[in-house]
């Protein structure tokens, strides 16, 4: 499995942990695929809703559970994309968006508190990080 097929899989994780329809939107774009426009639908909804006070954690079971199907959707579609191993490229991804969900949610929560900045705002950068990881994944 080529290094460079499995960091891809990681990055498209670690971005589908801090917002879980980021990755799938810029590897469906990507691909010019047919449900590029659902996956961006679902994306910005996202952006929005991350938002909101109600929202539930993203370290919860079903937001969690989420966020790692769609990082495996995403590590599976860049393997056979990059002609890699897709149960690995899944995994890896699966396993990053695990850990980038428990990561990110510490992280806000301590810049939201240490550095008293409103948690909307930092949550602003957290999208553009995902998105960042995003595009960088799909390079």
């Amino acid at each position: 499995m080529n290094a460079s097929r499995v960091g891809s899989s990681f990055l498209a994780g670690l971005s589908s942990g801090l917002r879980t329809f980021t990755a799938a939107s810029v590897t469906l774009a990507t691909e010019k695929s047919a449900w590029t426009g659902l996956a961006g639908t679902l994306a910005a909804g996202e952006l929005l809703g991350d938002k909101l006070p109600m929202t539930p954690a993203r370290t919860q079971p079903a937001p969690l559970i989420a966020r790692a199907a769609a990082a495996a959707f995403c590590g599976s579609q860049l393997a056979r994309r990059d002609g890699g191993s897709v149960a690995v490229s899944a995994a890896v991804a699966a396993a990053a968006a695990v850990a980038a969900a428990f990561a990110g949610y510490h992280v806000r929560a301590f810049v939201g508190k240490t550095l008293g900045i409103p948690d909307p705002v930092v949550a602003v950068a957290e999208d553009g990080i995902a998105y960042g990881l995003a595009r960088l994944a799909n390079a």
